[in-house]
């Protein structure tokens, strides 16, 4: 569903709304962020530093010894990075591509199924 070989980091979090933002900030090299927000978060077992990844949409985890599965109210996330799989479990996931400053978070403002609120292009979402 999404691949990157960029490094990415857990960025932020708003338990309120029960978001979470995963960045892969901007470079000299690389001129803007790729943010991979999750949205409706229920479960969450990821390191805080991924040296790439990609992202596939999962009905069960326990193969990949995590012993989760979707709930009525989110999918299974499987993240793949260095060969090791970790996962989330939330409603849905974006990725989006944008030029904000180091200390501006995507999920201000945001809201899962209004495209006009985005903040960035869009790449991936599911």
């Amino acid at each position: 569903m999404f691949t990157s070989d960029r490094r990415f980091k857990l960025w932020d979090c708003c338990v309120s709304h029960n978001q979470l933002l995963i960045r892969s900030p901007a470079t000299p090299e690389i001129p803007t962020n790729i943010d991979v927000i999750f949205w409706g978060v229920e479960f969450v077992s990821v390191p805080t530093t991924l040296n790439g990844l990609a992202i596939e949409r999962r009905s069960d985890c326990s193969d990949i010894g995590i012993p989760i599965s979707p709930s009525p109210n989110g999918e299974g996330f499987m993240i793949e990075s260095n060969g090791k799989c970790f996962a989330v479990v939330a409603a849905g996931f974006k990725v989006l591509e944008n030029s904000l400053d180091i200390f501006d978070s995507s999920l201000e403002g945001f809201a899962a199924t209004e495209a006009g609120r985005d903040l960035g292009k869009v790449l991936a979402h599911s």
